[in-house]
């Protein structure tokens, strides 16, 4: 069972580009059902239709099961190690058993557990270190959202819910695209992009180098040239 939500991707976009990504789906000719629970799906041998909670009946023959991912973390129960949603490490990646290591989707960092492979291949790389003797510290990655539609562009990164920071936004409602900057202490910690199939690669660049903008007062054109410019 899926739980029900408003928008689309609540926890990875904001209102904004949801409704634009929401608008931009249906006139692909998609119909989506928001605030909806699976009940069951119907037929004997084959899938005929899938009935949602509120009673409504979609007639379809195909299904696609999108469930998340989970840590499969029970050979080491009995191990001694501390265990939440995967096996807890600190900053070196180390459990709290010595000598003993995790990384990737096993390991749960600052309460994280993304389960993607930038941030598996970037955990695996300081655990080796450590492991080998060699003193190196893992900063956590800024988690990315890229969706890739034909005619559809949708980028988010890091925290797009910050509220002790600038923000900055511009809308485009003739060629529906949709920016929107956290800024603070003059470095960008998060974003999000809409319909621009070009700007997010140089967003994902700025954030994650933390690059600090030379701006004395910040508009959303100024923002993007600066942005354009890294190298």
């Amino acid at each position: 069972m899926q739980n029900p939500q408003e928008r689309l991707l609540p926890r990875q976009t904001d209102h904004t580009a949801s409704s634009l990504l929401f608008e931009a789906l249906s006139n692909k000719g998609m119909n989506i059902y928001l605030n909806s629970q699976t009940e069951e799906f119907i037929g004997k041998t084959i899938v005929e239709g899938v009935k949602l909670k509120d009673g409504k009946i979609i007639e379809t023959d195909f299904v696609i099961l999108s469930t998340g991912v989970r840590a499969s973390i029970g050979p080491f129960k009995d191990a001694g190690l501390d265990i939440g949603r995967a096996i807890t490490v600190n900053e070196l990646m180390e459990t709290n058993v010595e000598n003993i290591y995790a990384a990737g989707d096993a390991a749960e960092f600052d309460g994280n557990n993304y389960c993607i492979w930038p941030i598996a291949m970037s955990q695996g790389k300081v655990a080796g270190c450590n492991a080998a003797g060699k003193k190196l510290k893992y900063e956590d990655m800024k988690p990315f959202t890229q969706l890739k539609i034909h005619g559809i562009a949708l980028f988010t990164i890091g925290n797009i819910f910050a509220e002790d920071c600038d923000v900055l936004e511009e809308f485009n409602k003739d060629d529906r695209k949709y920016v929107k900057f956290f800024v603070k202490d003059n470095i960008i910690i998060g974003a999000v992009v809409f319909g621009d199939a070009a700007l997010p690669s140089k967003v994902k660049k700025a954030v994650e180098n933390k690059v600090r903008l030379s701006l004395d007062k910040f508009s959303i054109e100024e923002l993007i040239k600066s942005i354009c410019c890294v190298s």
